[in-house]
């Protein structure tokens, strides 16, 4: 990871986590990771999974993604804010959209499961009750395409993370319980949102 701007490492419930203050020039650059899979997620299987806290704002706020802030389509993973809390993975032919009502002011696991058919599962821990609505369907044409991946980049989150993780394989839910229980218990669970 590159860290810029007030990007900055502290102590939560669920261990040592990344905190983004909100200041402009805050986030985080990812390194390391496939980019042919997560620039073009039609070629690739993807699961991801993180510990994520958060308090938005109104207006933009990109938590993990390679989009900016604005309406453009990329393809590729993004998890953002506007209007309200979005998860959505555009292949080159196929996409799918979840829209969440996650807890704010508290730690949450959020995990994804996208399949490269065009299939979009999307866990979270216990806190989680509302059913949301989504969406899959054909991708349109013109979309952008970017393999730089970032958290907080062109935004203002006050976002925690903690433990981001990324497969490039469909995985099965016992990846985010190894995940979730040593940070809350075993009483914890996922809810499962599946598409």
């Amino acid at each position: 990871m590159e860290v810029y701007g007030n990007a900055r490492h502290e102590h939560s419930p669920v261990g040592k986590g990344l905190y983004l203050d909100g200041t402009t020039g805050t986030y985080v650059k990812l390194k390391g990771y496939d980019k042919n899979c997560l620039e073009h997620p039609s070629n690739c299987d993807i699961t991801i999974g993180f510990f994520l806290k958060l308090m938005p704002k109104s207006g933009w706020q990109i938590f993990f993604g390679n989009k900016d802030a604005n309406e453009n389509l990329y393809e590729g993973v993004n998890i953002y804010f506007k209007d309200n809390f979005r998860v959505m993975v555009y292949g080159k032919d196929k996409y799918c959209s979840r829209v969440i009502s996650p807890p704010l002011g508290v730690w949450f696991y959020l995990g994804l499961v996208w399949e490269q058919v065009g299939k979009l599962t999307v866990y979270v821990d216990s806190w989680y009750s509302q059913i949301p609505p989504y969406h899959c369907g054909n991708s349109p044409s013109g979309m952008k395409t970017r393999g730089d991946y970032y958290l907080g980049k062109d935004t203002y989150p006050i976002a925690y993370y903690k433990n981001l993780n990324i497969w490039y394989s469909k995985e099965l839910t016992s990846v985010f319980d190894g995940k979730l229980h040593p940070a809350f218990g075993e009483s914890s669970y996922l809810s499962c949102l599946r598409l």
